[in-house]
């Protein structure tokens, strides 16, 4: 049921409907997935904005709603996989797609590889 909850989640309309905040992260972000023919492609992506469910992408190459992916954090390497859950087509350079985890994942989008904060058990930020 998460991944369902996630995409319904990602796929809405209204911004107050999303368990998560969106923002625009800076990490360089690559994409690695399986073309029309089953060609494999990667290419680094155009990321618009972000949340600990998934991302809202810009791309080259084609996709459809369904397709699994790999988004890789160039800053740290960590990959994760997801799927798309949105498709728009309307500009004719890249295609706009949103992209959905399997669960949430908060850590991803550091890039530093590791949290932005990180507190000692008195509650001071270092």
């Amino acid at each position: 049921m998460g991944a369902h909850l996630n995409n319904s989640i990602l796929h809405k309309n209204s911004r107050e409907r999303r368990l998560t905040q969106r923002w625009k992260p800076s990490v360089t972000l690559y994409v690695c997935g399986y073309a029309v023919g089953h060609y494999p492609f990667s290419e680094p992506a155009c990321v618009v904005e972000v949340n600990d469910n998934g991302a809202q992408l810009q791309l080259i190459s084609p996709v459809h709603i369904g397709q699994k992916l790999v988004l890789v954090n160039a800053a740290t390497m960590e990959d994760e996989d997801c799927q798309v859950v949105h498709v728009d087509e309307g500009n004719e350079e890249r295609v706009t797609v949103a992209v959905c985890f399997k669960s949430p994942k908060p850590g991803f989008w550091n890039s530093k590889g590791h949290d932005l904060l990180e507190r000692t058990s008195n509650g001071t930020i270092h």
